[in-house]
């Protein structure tokens, strides 16, 4: 039991010992489908990246991912004013397994793939979560990243973005 013990820690210690935790942030542009109804998208990540001296990174991803709804006045027919419409915010927990490979010391390219659980409004369902970027490191603890969003099920909603991310 001993052996088995000290197997797993010594195990759990070098896959830790090349970790890499990082905390980062976004906005986006929407695209397709969500650029009818939302204006802006933004997140909150959370990532812990495995192979930190490897040109191979593979980790765990959880975010916070928000599309900020539009109101669209609808005009008027017939001389009869149609009033409002506010589409309220969409928000989901994407949680993904993340691979991302080193192009040089400064510059990786990589993509985020799992499922986004739907959080907001009520109802909202979940999907399939992709987000593939290009991240560029300007100093030893700070990137940024140029990325592509989508959750899909029935519909989609995606996005253009620029992030930010530090890393401990």
């Amino acid at each position: 039991m001993k052996k088995l013990l000290l197997s797993i820690a010594l195990v759990t210690f070098c896959l830790t010992a090349n970790a890499q935790f990082s905390l980062g942030a976004g906005v986006g542009i929407p695209s397709g489908d969500a650029g009818e109804f939302t204006s802006t998208s933004y997140n909150l990540s959370a990532t812990y990246m495995f192979g930190a001296e490897s040109d191979f990174k593979f980790g765990l991803s959880a975010s916070y991912l928000v599309f900020s709804g539009k109101t669209i006045d609808l005009g008027q027919v017939a001389g009869v004013e149609l009033g409002e419409v506010d589409f309220g915010n969409y928000a989901w927990l994407p949680i993904a397994t993340v691979l991302n490979y080193s192009v040089s010391d400064k510059l990786s390219v990589g993509s985020d793939v799992g499922y986004g659980v739907g959080l907001s409004p009520e109802g909202l369902g979940g999907g399939f979560y992709l987000r593939p970027n290009i991240t560029y490191a300007v100093g030893d603890k700070t990137s940024f990243n140029l990325n592509y969003s989508s959750i899909s099920d029935d519909g989609s909603f995606s996005s253009f973005g620029l992030g930010l991310a530090y890393q401990f």
